[in-house]
């Protein structure tokens, strides 16, 4: 994927972004994001919020807690796993590229997981 100068077009989004993905990237994209290697890495974060939401909407219709098929042992749903890491990577990501909470709207990505400052590098 190419990069795109500030005064060109409009970046479209990746299509196989949600619509709730895709909203988000045409509010950020063009004013927060002027390099290919942020373009990178907000993609991505768009990306682990749509593994996230579907996770979630998979949870909902499945038990948190899980039998393993050889022992019957408890564990953590691997769906819920997937979404904290999911939600962790959006949150670092997003600190990273210096973006506000705000400019996610009414997606509320960021309710289950702050990252650390010693999670994103940072002295406390």
């Amino acid at each position: 994927m190419g990069f795109q100068m500030e005064d060109s077009p409009p970046l479209l989004p990746p299509s196989n972004l949600s619509p709730q993905s895709q909203i988000i990237w045409h509010r950020v994209a063009k004013t927060r994001i002027k390099t290919a290697s942020r373009l990178a890495l907000f993609e991505q974060a768009l990306y682990a919020i749509d593994r996230a939401e579907e996770a979630r909407r998979q949870l909902e219709n499945e038990p948190l807690v899980v039998g393993t098929n050889a022992t019957g042992a408890k564990r953590l749903n691997p769906l819920a796993k997937l979404e904290v890491a999911s939600r962790a990577l959006v949150a670092r990501i997003w600190q990273q590229l210096g973006l506000d909470k705000r400019e996610l709207g009414e997606l509320n990505i960021f309710s289950t997981v702050e990252p650390s400052k010693k999670e994103v590098g940072t002295n406390p």
